[in-house]
């Protein structure tokens, strides 16, 4: 049995198809969790920003379908004290306290499960 010498033209999609591979799986590696987002909120944000009780009681703003990167952002803002309080001040420090609480890695889950939602 002759086998057939091996290609610049296989080298190439060998080489192209291992890197898409490797790309894709430090991309999965480094995507958002949005179970562990789901979790977090639900533990977190959810009892001022749920529709049926929280919103209605501290006029929280409704946060699903919010872009993700808008979430990061403003979350962030709060964690350092940058946001503009412009809404109801009464629940300020319980915003800075919560999104101090929270890692980048919690801020990017939350974001991506709110966004998909």
């Amino acid at each position: 049995m002759m086998k057939r010498p091996v290609t610049t033209r296989k080298v190439r999609y060998l080489a192209s198809l291992s890197i898409y591979l490797l790309a894709s799986t430090i991309s999965n590696a480094q995507a958002a969790d949005k179970e562990a987002g789901k979790a977090l909120y639900k533990e977190t944000c959810a009892r001022c920003h749920s529709k049926l009780i929280g919103r209605k009681i501290t006029g929280s703003p409704k946060l699903t379908n919010t872009d993700e990167a808008y979430i990061t952002a403003r979350l962030k803002g709060y964690a350092q004290d940058e946001h503009d309080y412009t809404d109801e001040k009464k629940y300020k420090q319980r915003m800075i306290d919560t999104a101090k609480s929270l890692s980048d890695e919690d801020i990017k889950n939350i974001a991506a499960y709110l966004s998909s939602k």
